[in-house]
């Protein structure tokens, strides 16, 4: 999601300046890439780029396109295939083995004015809404005769149902919506091909991956390391503390939401908003414990619920709420981790912020955090 947050700024600075620029989307990819399909870089006019599509040697190539999409309004599907001698070819050491496609296309420039209906305008309302689930469908090779889909055209929707515009055939409504179920079902990008009389349109299927949302409990000085990390990562955070003087832009600069701290805005707080991850670093074992009791209800949903201290002061506090029969189920137990962090090793607010992050990314992305060298299946799956 931090790559999406960028290229969201990017445009809207470059569109603020009236500096022309296209996009370039990875839509297929096969054998050893050092990318996934639904990696996107913006490339301005000038030959600035914002994100990557491979290790950084594709992308000047690519950007020698730009000037043609920009003046015609067309999009381009750029094929590299990597499989030969890299070096022979690019004069470079590559060190990846694959085939890539790349849909570039104008977003902004003369031929292609400011639209709602571009990919990044898209991600922009996405990014702005509080679905979880959010699939796109972009069409990046079309050969039509009847059907009213041009080249680079999106089809975004949330949830289960695919929400097309009426224009589209009813085959072709059918067919996304079963590629909509199996996205769900599956949960990786893919590519399909439509195929219907006359027609042929290859799609790019994708989920947009959600912005992680985390809740800190606590604004000492050790939370500081964590809540930068977590807006490098372009995660939103949530401070809670009964110290309001604490709760500042100075102290936590980049845009941390403030809440000051009472029962009730908590119980609200929690029974509101469904926090990927929670994050207890009080100091203070009562108000841990009350916080706890409030998290391990089952109408909050939470993937992660952290608790920073030793081992023992943790499970000291769920053998108190135990015996004051306030039964916590299974699943909710499997989910609170205490001492919180992965055992990295190292000391200091830094280390601890880097071990809370690592592991609330490993937990969210259902991984166990280990290293990838003792990884016997891809890193990615394909």
């Amino acid at each position: 999601m931090k790559e999406v947050l960028t290229l969201l700024e990017y445009a809207h600075l470059w569109q603020m300046n009236g500096t022309h620029f296209a996009l370039a989307t990875l839509v297929t990819t096969s054998g050893s890439t050092y990318k996934r399909p639904g990696a996107r870089s913006l490339i301005s006019e000038h030959g600035e780029v914002i994100g990557l599509l491979s290790g950084g040697c594709l992308e000047g190539d690519i950007a020698t396109y730009v000037p043609e999409v920009l003046a015609t309004g067309c999009p381009k599907l750029l094929t590299y295939d990597l499989t030969s001698d890299a070096d022979i070819v690019f004069g470079l050491g590559l060190g990846c083995n694959g085939k890539l496609q790349i849909l570039l296309e104008a977003v902004y420039s003369a031929t292609s004015p400011a639209s709602d209906c571009n990919v990044i305008s898209i991600l922009k309302k996405y990014t702005g809404s509080e679905s979880n689930n959010a699939f796109l469908a972009t069409a990046f090779q079309v050969d039509s005769k009847g059907t009213p889909i041009r080249t680079g055209q999106n089809f975004l929707s949330f949830g289960s149902d695919f929400a097309g515009p009426t224009s589209l055939s009813f085959p072709l409504q059918n067919w996304l919506q079963q590629q909509l179920t199996k996205l769900l079902k599956f949960e990786k990008n893919f590519t399909a091909t439509y195929e219907h009389q006359a027609d042929q349109i290859d799609f790019l299927f994708e989920k947009i991956p959600k912005r992680l949302s985390l809740l800190i409990f606590g604004a000492g000085a050790d939370v500081i390391p964590l809540t930068r990390f977590c807006l490098e990562m372009g995660w939103e955070v949530t401070l809670v503390d009964h110290r309001a003087n604490l709760l500042s832009n100075e102290r936590f600069p980049g845009g941390c939401s403030f809440v000051p701290f009472s029962t009730e805005v908590v119980q609200n707080l929690l029974q509101k908003k469904a926090f990927d991850a929670v994050v207890l670093m009080t100091h203070d074992y009562l108000r841990d414990k009350e916080i706890l009791t409030q998290c391990c209800k089952e109408e909050v949903k939470t993937s992660y619920l952290g608790l920073l201290g030793p081992k023992a002061r943790g499970e000291k506090i769920l053998q108190e709420m135990s015996q004051e029969e306030r039964n916590i189920p299974d699943f909710i137990l499997d989910k609170i981790f205490s001492p919180t962090g992965l055992d990295l090793g190292g000391d200091g607010p830094e280390a601890i912020a880097l071990s809370i992050v690592a592991e609330i990314l490993a937990v969210t992305q259902k991984r166990t955090g280990g290293s990838l060298k003792l990884r016997s299946s891809p890193i990615h799956e394909r």
